[in-house]
């Protein structure tokens, strides 16, 4: 008797939970509203960037989980409406558009090409699939049209395949690829079409696969390829040359409109299969299908494509939208499967394996085939607010008892009466729960009293127990326990002689219990309001093992078959199996987000059963996909921006010091949970680890101001299952130095400097000079810092203490140079003093100005060659100086460049141009270009710097780029560092003419 109740319980189980009615998943809808160009899809693809490819009534819709983009007419696409799409090994998306022109088109990346059809005595009059095998050779294209057999694309030519050449049939309904050709499944059987030829080799196989066969698909299997092909009224599969019919009487429905059908393994050995009519999924476990339509979330009844990503997400097109199933981990129960209610509150089995599903008002009784609905009759005088089933328990002899709350205590008869049980002091406080323990006896809570029920009749016992607490749970455990969990009193527990008290007084969420549970390894746990705990002598202290805690409500503790514990939150639940935690929520298809105190189970066949505020979900372990099984998220660079200006983001980038604004473009793609996709990311050379988790809805990162310096960009991507991407790297980034920290730049100042320290050294005097130069700048700084001057007075003294620096150096030089009777080195000392000279003047500029960010050229430019002239020992005559820079000014760093260059002219004219003290005139001119070469106003602001002189003129050789001298040499090179270009030519005279842009 036992053993047919247990086969009976099986049954029910089984068909409850495997799908022979109504259920729904973690589904999310897309359509026009949501990104698609048209809500009627005609095929899905998903490219080896992770991107789904959606073909549409008015163009391609491509979506990268953030942003949707799409292809029309209007950039590529030779007609407006796509039917079938797919991808080879190389990347390119190969298309087929709609009637009249069909073309065949491939997307490379780039642009889109056609390769039209070949013409045919008979018209195609539809194309019904499109298959791309990937050869050795190059590519193969086929097409399956309705009325001219196969056409065969090697990429350079067609070849029709039809009845002629020996394929079963003209009408062709669906194609796939398959060993190295092609299968046609056609109005006349099925069909394999080679290179070179054309096998019907499975004619003698059955005479179904003779028939109209109206969809095929391949699916790799370890065991060898299996073939799935679906009849007029039946469904089968291929494998190892044996044919076996699975479904004999297929619901799926042919109309003169809806011919074909799509099919798509699900790698569980199950398979999705459809058309514009209808849905449906082959489960191999019942060996039964179920359809998918609206009541299962999905956005329509039929569908035109079928898919299954790298995530194993599962796609489902329609002329409506399209649907994800993205999980398929918990099949979930609502009212629009069946249930009375969405909310449940509590799951028993009862009777020959009824199931019973609590709810507020009343229950769903699942028998093995249907719903039964039973409603509680209001008592009077009770809200509806105040009727909840709180607790169900099963008896021996088929009843069900139920703990109503203010509808009381109740008893659901194999007759399907109820029967309500009243209470000796005849009031009518709520009942909370119901147990039975070892011995059957049935226990009973109500508000603070605890009943057992003698002779059909609640009699109350231990009296005053629990005085001053309200019972919340009564759990009847292993060797005979009985706990008692309360909602302010803490836990009790009934050994059978004593009773014991367990409670926190540091924590009064600890003495909230909802739920008990004595796992395998002999712990006591308890769920409180304050989270998880654990009896440990006579308190409840917070739970902690390998690292594993929760500090939320607890509602509900179970154990699987596995040995793992389930627990239930107000946000899910919480499967531990000792060193793992997976977190289940609504995100990963749970039915609720609250789960309720007595809505748990683990049936028969060890699948677990959650009950929420919103419907209730059975585990389906084969269908749970965790961070082993899926793969982790596509990432890629897409992009970088440098100073606004886009660049190759695969090559080594050397940058010039002003060209520190980067930013960095990506893609990363899970359609696991879009929503859920984080970004980790780090600057190698400018941070130092990895940073916090973003979401980058725009896919980007900015770094600005970045100092110069090497760098290279990481990046990684962490899907809603926890899975991290290998992180990607940028190409090496190089921002250079400044000119002053060149290494030309610094060997010039070091030797400068070293010249200065060795002169310093021979004389007493200048060393003497130097003792007091530094005393004055260490009594000039501890002043500033003393009085804390504000900024422009800072400026200020900073600029005049560093041209009295400048003059000093200048003037040691000088002192030195008196000393020297040599003419070369004479002339070196000369130069540099007019080169600190040059730099001197720029700090007296800014000191004397109003303006501390910028000198007045003119002005500057005077004061330069007045003193190159005194230095040169040149008075009126015989040389005179004509200067024009009139509303110049620039910056410090500049002005002082564009200086150096002067000095460097102008001293080269006055040492060169005019022998044997030859009259002449050097002509300085500083201006902004206003108009080009062809007399336009000009594009791009640049300022031109001429010093020219009517002297002897310039030796060829330094025309042609080759200086000796130092100081053309570094007017070259001052002049590269503001990307200058210098322009040289003799015409009477010596012009030198420098382009700067500004």
């Amino acid at each position: 008797m036992k053993i047919m109740k247990g086969i009976r319980i099986l049954f029910v189980l089984v068909a409850l939970s495997s799908g022979l009615f109504a259920q729904s998943f973690l589904v999310r809808t897309f359509e026009e509203n949501d990104g698609l160009i048209n809500s009627a899809v005609n095929d899905i693809a998903q490219d080896f960037a992770g991107r789904m490819w959606f073909c549409t009534r008015n163009g391609i819709s491509v979506y990268d989980g953030a942003t949707w983009s799409s292809f029309t007419t209007t950039n590529g696409l030779s007609t407006q409406a796509v039917t079938q799409i797919q991808i080879d090994t190389r990347g390119s998306m190969w298309t087929i558009g709609m009637y009249p022109t069909w073309p065949l088109t491939r997307f490379d990346g780039k642009a889109w090409t056609s390769f039209p059809f070949p013409q045919v005595d008979v018209p195609l009059y539809n194309c019904t699939g499109l298959a791309v095998r990937s050869e050795s050779r190059g590519i193969r294209v086929a097409v399956g049209t309705t009325k001219s057999g196969v056409f065969i694309f090697d990429g350079v030519r067609w070849k029709v395949v039809s009845k002629t050449q020996g394929l079963a049939g003209n009408t062709v309904r669906d194609i796939a690829v398959f060993e190295d050709g092609f299968l046609a499944a056609t109005n006349e059987g099925l069909s394999w079409v080679g290179e070179n030829s054309v096998e019907n080799r499975w004619e003698k196989t059955d005479p179904l696969l003779h028939e109209d066969i109206r969809g095929v698909t391949v699916e790799t299997a370890p065991d060898g390829d299996k073939i799935w092909v679906v009849g007029s009224t039946w469904l089968g599969a291929v494998q190892g040359g044996r044919f076996e019919v699975v479904i004999r009487e297929n619901p799926l429905r042919f109309t003169e409109t809806s011919q074909t059908a799509k099919l798509l393994p699900d790698r569980k050995g199950g398979l999705f299969y459809g058309n514009t009519t209808g849905v449906y999924y082959y489960d191999r476990t019942s060996g039964s299908s179920r359809p998918l339509g609206i009541r299962e979330g999905l956005i329509a009844e039929g569908t035109t494509s079928l898919l299954l990503d790298r995530e194993s997400n599962i796609w489902i097109g329609g002329l409506r939208g399209v649907s994800r199933i993205s999980s398929r981990r918990f099949f979930n129960y609502r009212r629009a499967q069946g249930l009375l209610e969405d909310e449940v509150t509590a799951i028993q089995t009862f009777g020959d394996g009824a199931v019973a599903f609590a709810h507020n008002l009343g229950l769903s009784v699942w028998n093995g085939t249907e719903f039964r609905h039973i409603v509680l009759d209001r008592k009077p005088n009770i809200a509806d607010g105040e009727i909840r089933i709180l607790d169900l328990a099963a008896d021996d002899d088929g009843g069900l008892w139920l703990a109503a709350a203010a509808q009381g205590l109740g008893r659901l008869g194999r007759d399907s009466r109820l029967r309500w049980y009243d209470f000796p002091d005849g009031r009518t406080e709520p009942v909370t729960s119901v147990v039975f323990d070892q011995n059957r006896r049935l226990w009973i809570a109500r508000n603070n009293s605890l009943f057992q029920l003698q002779n059909g009749r609640p009699v109350e016992v231990f009296p005053g127990q629990f005085r001053g607490g309200y019972i919340r749970k009564i759990v009847a455990s292993r060797g005979g326990l009985i706990f008692v969990a309360t909602g302010n009193r803490g836990l009790f527990r009934w050994d059978g002689n004593a009773w014991a008290h367990f409670s926190d007084e540091t924590d009064s969420g600890a003495a909230n219990v909802y739920s008990v549970y004595v796992d395998s390894n002999g712990r006591t746990l308890v769920g409180t309001f304050s989270g998880l705990r654990q009896i440990a002598g006579d308190r409840l202290n917070p739970f902690s093992e390998n690292g594993f805690e929760i500090r939320r409500p607890v509602f509900l503790i179970l154990e699987d078959k596995a040995g793992r514990l389930w627990f239930g939150t107000d946000n899910g639940v919480i499967r531990w199996d000792g060193k793992t935690r997976r977190d289940f929520s609504k995100a990963e298809g749970l039915s609720g987000r609250e789960i309720n105190r007595s809505a748990g189970m683990i049936d028969a066949l060890g699948r677990v059963w959650i009950g929420t505020n919103n419907g209730v979900s059975c585990y389906r372990e084969n269908f749970d996909l965790g961070p082993d099984d899926v793969p982790p998220p596509m990432l890629s660079l897409t992009g970088l921006d440098i100073n606004g200006k886009a660049t190759d983001p695969s090559k080594e980038l050397v940058l010039g010091y002003r060209e520190n604004n980067i930013v960095f473009y990506f893609l990363g793609t899970s359609f696991i949970d879009e929503n859920a996709l984080r970004f980790e990311s780090f600057l190698d050379g400018f941070e130092k680890t990895w940073g916090p988790e973003y979401t980058a809805a725009d896919r980007r990162i900015r770094y600005t101001n970045l100092p110069p310096g090497t760098y290279v960009f990481n990046i990684r991507a962490k899907n809603a299952l926890g899975t991290r991407s290998d992180p990607i790297f940028s190409p090496v980034i190089r921002i250079r130095n400044p000119f002053w920290l060149q290494w030309w730049f610094i060997l010039a100042a070091l030797l400068l400097g070293g010249g200065l320290i060795l002169s310093v050294g021979l004389a007493v005097t200048q060393h003497r000079q130097a003792e007091r130069l530094e005393a004055l700048v260490l009594d000039r700084t501890a002043q500033i810092q003393a009085s804390l001057r504000e900024k422009e007075i800072l400026l200020k003294e900073v600029h005049h203490r560093v041209k009295n620096n400048l003059q000093i150096i200048s003037s040691l030089l000088f002192l030195q140079s008196r000393r020297i009777t040599d003419p070369g080195l004479l002339a070196l000392f000369q130069g540099t003093i007019s080169r600190v000279r040059a730099m001197a003047l720029v700090h007296e500029s800014l000191y004397q100005s109003d303006l501390l960010t910028s000198i007045v050229m003119e002005d500057y430019l005077r004061k330069l060659v007045h003193h190159l002239l005194e230095i040169y020992d040149i008075r009126k005559e015989p040389v005179v100086a004509d200067i024009r820079a009139a509303g110049i000014s620039l910056p410090l760093e500049t002005a002082i460049t564009y200086g150096l260059i002067v000095n460097e002219l102008v001293s080269n004219a006055l040492k060169h141009a005019f022998p044997d003290n030859r009259k002449g005139v050097i002509k300085i001119t500083l201006a902004r270009t206003a108009l080009d070469a062809a007399g336009e106003p000009a594009q791009k602001r640049e300022i031109i710097l001429t010093v020219s002189d009517n002297g002897v003129g310039i030796p060829e050789e330094m025309k042609k780029g080759k200086p000796e001298s130092l100081g053309l040499r570094l007017t070259q090179n001052l002049a590269s560092q503001l990307d200058g270009t210098i322009d040289v030519r003799s015409d009477s005279g010596t012009v030198f003419r420098i382009v700067f842009p500004e």
